[in-house]
């Protein structure tokens, strides 16, 4: 059976031993009864891990991730990486045998220490069996070992406005893309969900504008990204999808590491490529960050993106209603109806028929009948 030693170096990533909080315990929050209301995520501080458990021989999804986890932190120390027409071809449940050995005799040990950005760019390319790109941030070109043999180096602001275009211009499947931070200490995995197309107050008093990212994070309590965990950054509740979370372009780009996207994504992200890099060059001109796409206007966020989509992203829709229902819960049934008429300019059927249900919920059915032509009781 494969074995290897659990110490990698440099920045592990995903662990459960690396995120021991450095603040103090967080006081009391005001906010907390209707936070909990929309998400037990934005009130749980400290984190109940599941119990190691091998799968069900029939749960070939849970399976494979299994098998991926150990393979990056074992298997891959003791192998050499498949590649091309060996990679497409990899069965990564042709594993399972020596994944299943290793869980039986050390598994407690495996979710401990997290991975390091080779180990998690081999375990994505035998999950994928296919080839991926790493894209990385310059302050961490140390990490692109010589075995990560396909990758690029950009800045911070440069990964961030790349995330800002995947986001508007691809289908991003649930959960989203798997962006790698760091506090400076250890790091975290996080899945960037989409782009947030809403211009709102947050109930924490800051302004939430369109450009910010949402994002989930897997860690089993309160967002990990805060002071108390060393991240020197802000992420908000998405009060109008929760449970993730909003974070802002500069705040991502002072935590981000990089990102992995498949090899076969290139051709359609060309131009965006193409795009960045006379964008690099405006902003040397400019000294603006490259999401204040246009230097006249260095508030706005990506706004030539955002105009390429008529200023709506892909959560749009489901934003509005969400920051509908969530005034609806603060009893500010006019703010609810005007997010529900921004939903209805999205997607008059489905925003009817989805403010109807919620309307009637929390006892304004009557309301209902400013959109009678739309919707039959």
């Amino acid at each position: 059976m494969a074995r290897a030693s659990l110490h990698a170096k440099g920045l592990l990533f995903g662990g459960r031993d690396e995120a021991t909080p450095d603040g103090p315990l967080p006081m009391m929050d005001p906010l907390a009864p209707l936070l909990e209301r929309l998400s037990w995520k934005y009130v749980k501080s400290d984190p109940d891990w599941p119990p190691n458990v091998i799968p069900a021989d029939d749960d070939i999804a849970k399976w494979k991730e299994e098998i991926a986890h150990w393979a990056g932190r074992v298997w891959c120390h003791v192998n050499e990486m498949p590649e091309g027409p060996e990679l497409r071809a990899f069965d990564i449940m042709s594993l399972k045998e020596q994944c299943r050995e290793y869980l039986e005799h050390e598994g407690p040990m495996l979710s401990k220490r997290g991975l390091s950005i080779e180990e998690i760019w081999c375990s994505s390319q035998l999950h994928e069996a296919a080839p991926l790109m790493l894209l990385l941030n310059t302050r961490h070109a140390e990490a692109a070992t010589e075995r990560v043999n396909i990758k690029l180096l950009y800045n911070a602001d440069a990964l961030v406005w790349l995330l800002g275009a995947m986001c508007l211009q691809m289908e991003l499947e649930s959960p989203g893309i798997n962006v790698l931070v760091t506090n400076g200490k250890s790091g975290h995995a996080i899945q960037i969900s989409g782009m947030n197309g809403l211009d709102f107050k947050h109930p924490r008093g800051v302004d939430v504008r369109p450009g910010w990212f949402s994002l989930h994070d897997p860690w089993p309590a309160k967002s990990l990204l805060s002071p108390r965990h060393g991240y020197p950054i802000q992420v908000l509740e998405d009060i109008t999808r929760p449970p993730l979370w909003l974070v802002s372009p500069p705040d991502l780009g002072e935590i981000i590491v990089g990102f992995i996207i498949p090899v076969d994504a290139l051709q359609t992200l060309a131009c965006w490529f193409k795009s960045l890099d006379a964008m690099m060059r405006l902003q040397s001109e400019y000294g603006t960050p490259l999401w204040h796409e246009n230097p006249v206007d260095r508030e706005a966020l990506f706004p030539l993106m955002l105009s390429m989509t008529g200023g709506t992203t892909a959560s749009s829709l489901a934003g509005y209603l969400g920051l509908g229902r969530y005034h609806l819960m603060t009893e500010d049934v006019d703010s609810a109806l005007s997010s529900f008429e921004c939903a209805v300019g999205i997607d008059r059927p489905r925003a009817v028929s989805v403010a109807a249900i919620m309307l009637k919920e929390f006892g304004h059915g009557d309301l209902v009948k400013r959109w009678a032509v739309d919707y039959n009781d």
